[in-house]
């Protein structure tokens, strides 16, 4: 479901700041590294990438925090980077919660349309190519030089960091994507279990 959210960002407590605004129709985030314009903004048709996740902060001999990182990416190259720093689990509670609606905002006003889009071309048998996966109507490649893999011998694995495929005949014959690193992770995971769900193929 769309949503409007209007938020301000703060990446550290030393940190100015910053104006955050997300609706159905554009984002828009105040970057102080930027002179003119001050605001950078992307209209919903530009949008075209989204990269998300968590990196840790270690200390001497153990983590002592960690950074939510959403990065916003449109057709010209652009990115919105957005850093939500806790440490010594500060405020750890308040900026996971602020990361996931941010996220899901995301999701929901922009990328949700996307998903659509690829499957409504895959289901006009049309051949798609997503973060160098290409989809067809007889399974997937994994890269341009690799065996095609069906999809009744496609296995996929969700974690909280990163999403694989591989085949089920050879479990060593996989590529995996991780999400804070690798731009539209996300939107292959989305497309590719929405495709296994159609066929009736898709094991949680």
């Amino acid at each position: 479901m769309s949503q409007t959210l209007e938020l301000t960002i703060q990446s550290t407590i030393f940190d100015k700041k910053r104006f955050f605004k997300i609706t159905p129709e554009f984002i828009e985030f105040e970057d102080h590294d930027l002179t003119d314009p001050p605001v950078t903004k992307f209209l919903k048709s530009e949008i075209v990438a989204l990269r998300y996740g968590i990196k840790w902060i270690n200390g001497y001999r153990f983590t002592i925090g960690r950074v939510y990182c959403i990065d916003i990416k449109n057709d010209q190259n652009k990115v919105i980077k957005i850093r939500l720093k806790t440490i010594y689990r500060i405020k750890r509670k308040m900026l996971r919660e602020k990361y996931s609606t941010i996220v899901n905002a995301i999701f929901n006003n922009f990328f949700l349309d996307i998903v659509n889009l690829y499957l409504d071309r895959f289901n006009n048998s049309e051949r798609i190519e997503l973060i160098g996966v290409l989809l067809t109507d007889d399974g997937v490649r994994l890269s341009k030089k690799s065996e095609m893999i069906s999809w009744l011998e496609l296995g996929t694995k969700n974690y909280a960091s990163y999403y694989a495929l591989f085949s089920l005949k050879d479990p060593n014959f996989y590529k995996a994507f991780e999400y804070v690193n690798d731009w539209n992770a996300y939107l292959l995971y989305a497309v590719v279990t929405q495709i296994l769900k159609n066929k009736n193929l898709f094991k949680a």
